[in-house]
């Protein structure tokens, strides 16, 4: 069923080492980065009860294809679910690398983890202490409160999806696959996601049809409490209709009224009963005094028939008001307004002194008036289905032109917003034309397209998409016009021949990954409209000397130029708050770096690694280093100990 050792994926990035585990939805692989040479986690979306691998041992097709649609939905939403997790910068939270499909299906790469999960941990070492058990709770509260305020549930929180870093024992929160993005202003889901709940951990809202389908944190914090629970007791707590009809069974009697407190609260049926967000969970843990519940006034005695109002979506109590007089009053209508008297109006002749009879000459040019008004409008309407009928027949038409390496024809997906109407290659050109003007070169528009050399955009277009050009590995250049404000996740990732490229200063968007691995690139200049360099934008780009931050930049993301060897220059403007994690990882020819005033964070692993790092300048104004920032750099004694005093872990 799973791919075997030694399985080669993404164009021979990554390799298959061993299966770690298998779930409903999918499969996860210890594997090797290849380039890296670093141990990662791949997750394959494989529904086991769905899908079967072919007999060639990698690609794997729908047993049955009544399910196509509904597989492809769910494989839409891993893919879309996976892409916003690598936004995520958190330190509790798994890191995803990379994002692929290949054989039928989709892979998501994740950092590897060297611990166990906390389920392990209980099973090994029995119960843990409470100053323990609270102090993993509060890291994975940290991650739950960081998602939550992006509109995102995880809904599958328990111990086996809670990772305990050997190296800091750092709580990390995995398996994302069944959370959901919740839309801001109705919120309601924004995508489909497999139903599943973990019993003992999940409340009873999820056992429903459909699972939750508004933002609810409180649903999250059930889980999280019954994770607490598990902790301290050693005990899969029982299942939620269980507590509902029995109650939730004694706590052991040497705990804290504050813990008492956050699992009863947390783990109640009723998601209104519970804390109705993270900090409300973490202040019940500081509560060390018993609980008060304050009982209500009863209401009157109602007299007529209670109404039923619905309390959540489980429920409904009885409410009624008390009425004051059970008479029935009928009130007089108001008398009716009457017309104020008009004066009448005079009759006068139909053709009176003051309305004089036309003359026989007015009727006569009123009539040739009314004949050449006519004429008029027939001609209009005439030139109207003429011209018409002429712009059917020589539609405006766009081109795209193009080289390739063997002079053939380059065959791409037709995802332009404008119909294609030849694609021809003579006297050493390629040229694509189409029926109206191509406003987007759309996702895997040229994806794949091995011997595309070069292409020349047209200024109608506005988006490069994701992957527009994802393994065009003989790109050598491309032309981007100033009409392109964005260029998506991926676009030119592995175009491996791209030497140099400009980006317009129209372009305000630099999406993640977007010239990931573009190994080849010397050069590029990014313009001042950019004020986001995203996620992995241009890791692996190994021979690439030097770049220029514009002062318009605010965050150098997470990776964003990781694994670039030959970069031996970057200036950071003074317009940069947060240098990401892993940055600038592994740039081992880089020297020397001046972080400056605006910088006030520093991510995890920003400089790991980065041997010949020899001076670094930081301002007063960072207040923030992450763990092992620059660690492996060969930095002075008084630059480490500027470093130890905001973070001893730094190095």
């Amino acid at each position: 069923m799973e791919l075997t050792s030694g399985t080669l994926l993404e164009r021979g990035k990554y390799r298959i080492i061993d299966t770690l585990g298998r779930g409903g939805f999918g499969i996860t692989y210890l594997a090797e980065q290849v380039m890296a040479e670093r141990k990662v986690c791949i997750k394959e979306f494989f529904p086991e009860e769905y899908y079967n691998r072919d007999a060639n041992g990698c690609s794997i097709s729908l047993g049955s294809q009544g399910s196509a649609k509904i597989m492809e939905t769910f494989k839409a939403k891993f893919i879309k679910e996976a892409k916003t997790i690598a936004k995520f910068d958190h330190s509790n939270i798994i890191h995803i690398h990379d994002v692929f499909e290949e054989n039928n299906t989709a892979y998501y790469v994740m950092e590897y983890i060297d611990g166990e999960s906390l389920s392990a941990v209980v099973k090994r070492r029995g119960a843990l202490d409470e100053a323990a058990a609270v102090g993993y709770i509060r890291q994975i509260a940290d991650a739950l409160g960081y998602i939550h305020e992006q509109r995102i549930m995880h809904l599958d929180v328990k111990p086996g999806n809670v990772m305990l870093r050997s190296r800091d024992d750092r709580a990390i929160l995995i398996d994302f696959g069944l959370s959901k993005h919740y839309n801001a202003e109705s919120g309601e889901a924004t995508s489909s996601s497999p139903v599943g709940v973990s019993h003992g951990f999940a409340p009873m809202e999820q056992y429903k049809s459909g699972g939750v389908k508004e933002f609810s944190p409180a649903t999250d914090i059930y889980s999280l409490g019954a994770t607490l629970y598990y902790l301290v007791t050693a005990l899969v707590p029982p299942e939620a209709a269980d507590i509902s009809d029995e109650g939730l069974p004694a706590l052991p009697a040497h705990l804290s009224q504050g813990v008492r407190t956050a699992i009863e609260r947390s783990m109640a049926d009723k998601r209104k009963a519970r804390p109705q967000s993270i900090a409300e969970f973490l202040a019940l843990l500081e509560d060390n005094t018993p609980e008060v519940v304050a009982i209500p006034t009863p209401a009157p005695t109602p007299t007529s028939a209670p109404v039923s109002t619905p309390v959540d979506d489980k429920t409904s109590v009885a409410a009624s008001a008390p009425v004051a007089d059970e008479r029935t009053v009928v009130s007089a209508p108001a008398p009716k307004a009457q017309p104020t008297p008009q004066p009448k109006k005079e009759w006068t002749p139909k053709y009176s002194a003051e309305k004089p009879k036309k003359s026989e000459e007015t009727k006569k040019k009123s009539k040739w008036w009314l004949w050449l008004l006519i004429v008029a409008i027939v001609a209009g309407v005439g030139a109207f289905f003429i011209l018409n009928k002429s712009n059917q027949q020589h539609p405006n038409i766009t081109e795209i032109w193009y080289t390739s390496s063997d002079g053939s024809v380059v065959e791409p997906n037709d995802v332009f917003g404008a119909e294609i109407v030849s694609n021809t290659y003579e006297g050493g050109k390629g040229i694509l034309k189409f029926k109206g003007d191509v406003t987007t070169i759309g996702g895997y528009a040229f994806s794949g397209c091995e011997s595309l050399t070069s292409v020349t955009i047209p200024n109608s277009v506005t988006t490069i998409g994701e992957r527009a050009f994802w393994g065009c590995k003989s790109l050598t250049s491309v032309t981007i016009p100033n009409s392109v404000t964005t260029i998506g996740g991926e676009a030119f990732s592995g175009c491996e021949s791209l030497t140099s490229v400009t980006i317009p200063n129209s372009v305000t968007t630099i999406e993640y990954s977007a010239f990931t691995f573009c190994t080849n690139l010397t050069s590029v200049t990014i313009p001042d409209s950019v004020t986001t360099i995203e996620f992995a934008a241009f890791t692996g780009c190994t021979n690439l000397t030097s770049v220029t931050i514009p002062n318009s930049v605010t965050t150098i993301g997470r990776q964003a130029f990781g694994y670039c060897e030959s970069l031996t220059s970057v200036t950071i403007p003074n317009s940069v708050t947060t240098i990401g994690t892993f940055a600038f990882r592994e740039c081992k020819s880089l020297t020397s770096v001046t972080i400056p005033n605006s910088v006030t964070t520093i991510g995890e692993y920003a400089f790991e690694c980065c041997s010949n790092l020899t001076s670094v300048t930081i301002s007063n104004s960072v207040t923030t280093i992450g763990e092992n920032a620059f660690r492996g750099c060969n930095l002075s004694e008084e630059t480490k100990n500027k470093i130890r005093k905001i973070n001893p872990k730094a190095l």
